[in-house]
């Protein structure tokens, strides 16, 4: 018999098994995800209000406590803008600590 003309006939190299202190990328996804799902529980479940605003005062987070402090779902509130929503918080001067918190730290 002939072997067949174009085909390599090397065998592929068996897989190796990660050992227990290596991290795949779904060992590094699930747990993301399971720290994610935590975070969540306790931020929705807080007996207070939770924000949290990116660099440029738009709404990240939202919690259950804020909406019913506020009347306002998060989905209105998430990804706009702080100070457009509540123009009162310029008003006051709030802007000035908010801005000064996110930037403070940089």
């Amino acid at each position: 018999m002939r072997p067949r003309e174009g085909r390599a006939h090397a065998k592929a190299k068996p897989r190796r098994k990660p050992r227990d202190h290596e991290i795949t990328s779904q060992n590094h996804d699930d747990r993301l995800h399971e720290v994610t799902q935590f975070s969540n529980a306790i931020v929705s479940g807080a007996h207070e209000g939770v924000v949290l605003y990116d660099s440029h005062l738009n709404y990240r987070v939202w919690n259950r406590f804020m909406e019913e402090l506020t009347g306002v779902p998060a989905g209105k509130i998430l990804g706009k803008n702080a100070l457009e929503l509540f123009p009162h918080l310029r008003e006051q001067g709030v802007d000035h600590l908010l801005n000064r918190a996110c930037w403070e730290r940089r």
